[in-house]
């Protein structure tokens, strides 16, 4: 539920959104910067602008560029974030907090240390602009950057695949496969399949239980977040039955380590013992020091960590194996599924021109 001012900040960027009908278009530097800031790869600097922008509409005082910090913009962004949700705008789930992690200055410096510089020199030049407007020019802004972020809501719209739902489960497996090598999307397309299909089949046995980690950020770490691994299998009184990470990068010491400390705190702040982790990977990703299966083309190793064991599978074969126990109707609401997922207009557009070509 949102707090009163979140509200507030829903309301505004909503207005802002239908202003951008009637508002002039941008044009010279204006127009230039707002289009490098929404055509960015990195989503979180037109979200991060669009928080600027609120915050000036509602405290005319804020300047980002001294102390950004001020406005509070972990507070603001969910109504805005559900603004732009219920218009249909790509958007992240933190993308604007992750750009400005700290609540630095937006300045030159920040622009430095950011991925995408060109574009984040580009909203270092329009908080400027904004810090010497008044309020009817801020507000002018704002819908003209609106007006952009409908143009790129209408654009990844015109990028919908649609499909005939398959059963073939070799066809769902290369495909799948296809997707995660083509288009891996930083580790959510192979942790999105598989929690996916392990969705399915609790579905198609009529399990009562739920998958926790579908839709979460792959790079969310789960020391900080309280996650037993990537994806994990919960029974009706939350508890954990099956623990998954799910990578296409190399899972050594390091790795395991972390998890290890990940699960020791999970359990103590669940009141649970868990003493296995499944790792979905492929096999040059396996552990260096794991005890291979003999006779095994899917179980590939296993690692002890304290009292935690690691069990090392091939993610492919494994998607494999999962969509051959599914029922042809089971294998049909998958790839519906995954059609959907990848059709959404905050999955990335990499992920929805593989899944095209994929299904041509």
């Amino acid at each position: 539920m949102l707090t009163a001012k979140q509200v507030e900040t829903r309301t505004i960027t909503s207005d802002l959104l239908a202003a951008a009908a009637t508002v002039p278009a941008p044009a010279g530097n204006i127009a230039r910067s707002l289009q490098a800031v929404v055509s960015s790869k990195s989503r979180g600097l037109r979200e991060l602008l669009l928080i600027v922008v609120v915050a000036r509409l509602m405290d005319p005082s804020f300047r980002a560029s001294r102390d950004y910090a001020a406005c509070k913009p972990r507070g603001l962004y969910p109504g805005i974030r559900e603004a732009l949700a219920a218009a249909g705008i790509p958007h992240g789930k933190d993308g604007a907090l992750n750009v400005a992690k700290g609540n630095p200055p937006i300045d030159r410096q920040w622009a430095g240390a950011r991925d995408d510089q060109v574009g984040a020199d580009e909203v270092v030049r329009l908080v400027g602009a904004l810090e010497g407007m008044n309020a009817d020019e801020v507000w002018e802004l704002g819908s003209q950057l609106s007006q952009l972020l409908l143009l790129e809501a209408t654009r990844v719209a015109g990028m919908v695949v649609a499909i005939s739902p398959s059963e073939d489960p070799d066809w769902l497996a290369r495909a799948c496969k296809d997707l995660i090598l083509r288009a891996p999307d930083r580790g959510n397309t192979p942790q999105t399949i598989a929690g996916m299909l392990l969705e399915a089949k609790a579905q198609a046995l009529g399990a009562t239980v739920r998958i926790d980690g579908i839709g979460d950020s792959a790079c969310v770490t789960t020391s900080t977040s309280n996650k037993l691994g990537d994806l994990c299998v919960l029974d009706s009184d939350d508890k954990p039955l099956l623990a998954y990470e799910v990578t296409i990068k190399p899972f050594g010491s390091e790795r395991v380590t972390d998890c290890t400390a990940a699960i020791h705190d999970y359990s103590i702040a669940n009141e649970t013992r868990v003493t296995e982790m499944t790792v979905l990977c492929r096999p040059e990703d396996l552990h260096p020091d794991a005890h291979e299966i003999d006779g095994s083309s899917a179980y590939l190793g296993t690692v002890d960590d304290q009292d935690v064991r690691y069990r090392f599978v091939d993610l492919f074969e494994w998607i494999r194996l999962e969509l051959l126990a599914l029922p042809p109707s089971a294998r049909t609401r998958f790839h519906s599924a995954l059609s959907d997922y990848v059709n959404h207009a905050n999955t990335v557009e990499l992920v929805k021109v593989e899944w095209a070509s994929i299904n041509s």
